[in-house]
């Protein structure tokens, strides 16, 4: 797997994966709350994969000491645009190799990036490295119940021509939970919280023209002609199975944050 920057999607980032105000405003409550129950508001937080400020500008905006790193400039210059009090201090770094001092931080919280790095385990061994002792590592990710895309994706890949099938993606959700199980392994205490429910109106048409476009990362990786080809076959199936592909579906899950601190 290589690493992937997102600056090709940095214009389409927050209308394809925002949220709305009031979702996003609960779930920074949510992040600031944590800090605050494990005494981490008196320290700097890092934000590994702070993208377009989807979650950290609303962390600044709420007096969170807060540092951002992310591989792709055009994420952080939207950041940047949005973030008008000049409250985030906002770097370019990878993941895997964070340019600080170790134990910097009082938190370090990652959300939505495990599933698009190489190795999602180093990424969270330089976030504990540049933690300081009794301070809390944070994972956020969705968790959806019903999602139409999770689906579409199944059948697209049942579609590709044999030797053309890209590996299935690897969901947010899925690598997220690996590593928060992972430090439960290592003996770090682990707190479930749900922070928000989530949910997205869509539909067929939406989905499939989107993994057209090459909204989504795992997109990235596939050939052109085989994955212009395993679209048309699935468009072509849904319409024989008699769906309308542009009927309205409603997308249903929750914002989760895991909230690691160590043992002792």
């Amino acid at each position: 797997m290589t690493l992937r920057s997102f600056d090709r999607v940095a214009d389409l980032y927050d209308r394809t994966r925002g949220y709305p105000p009031a979702v996003a405003g609960r779930i920074a409550d949510g992040i600031v709350q944590a800090l605050s129950d494990h005494t981490a508001l008196d320290g700097r937080l890092l934000d590994v994969g702070a993208g377009t400020g989807r979650h950290g500008l609303g962390l600044a905006q709420r007096g969170v000491r807060y540092v951002g790193v992310d591989i792709a400039r055009g994420m952080l210059e939207r950041f940047r645009a949005r973030d008008r009090a000049a409250a985030a201090r906002l770097l370019l770094a990878e993941a895997s190799r964070l340019p600080f001092r170790d134990a910097s931080f009082a938190a370090a919280l990652t959300v939505h990036v495990l599933h698009v790095v190489p190795d999602a385990e180093r990424m969270v061994a330089e976030m504990r490295r540049v933690v300081r002792p009794g301070g809390v590592l944070l994972l956020g990710m969705d968790r959806w119940t019903q999602r139409l895309r999770d689906e579409l994706y199944r059948r697209l890949q049942e579609t590709f021509a044999e030797g053309e099938r890209p590996p299935p993606p690897r969901t947010d959700a899925m690598v997220t939970q690996q590593m928060a199980d992972r430090l439960e392994e290592r003996g770090w205490y682990l707190e479930y919280r749900v922070l928000a429910t989530i949910g997205r109106r869509t539909s067929a048409a939406e989905v499939l023209g989107s993994i057209e476009r090459r909204t989504w990362s795992w997109t990235w990786q596939v050939r052109e002609e085989p994955l212009r080809r395993a679209l048309q076959q699935l468009r072509q199936d849904l319409l024989a199975e008699g769906g309308d592909l542009d009927r309205a579906v409603d997308d249903r899950g929750e914002f989760v944050l895991h909230v690691a601190r160590p043992a002792g």
